[in-house]
């Protein structure tokens, strides 16, 4: 039986593990549950703040527990 969200591709992948594992602890501390692999995104260059990384991941992670929560 499939789901179709298995192993989809909209999901964060870790730099250090590439796992899908990673996570927003806030909106700019975003974590991978698997290696412990963190990034702060508050200590990057702020004079112009991107909004499109992160609008981008905050949708990948909504896909990714929408389809959690259809299993």
């Amino acid at each position: 039986m499939s789901h179709g969200c298995h192993g989809s591709d909209s999901a964060i992948k870790c730099p250090k593990c590439s796992r899908h594992t990673v996570v927003s602890l806030n909106v700019n501390l975003w974590k991978c549950l698997n290696c412990d692999f963190s990034k702060d995104f508050s200590e990057d260059d702020e004079d112009e703040p991107d909004n499109t990384f992160i609008s981008a991941c905050l949708g990948g992670i909504a896909i990714t527990l929408l389809c959690l929560l259809s299993l």
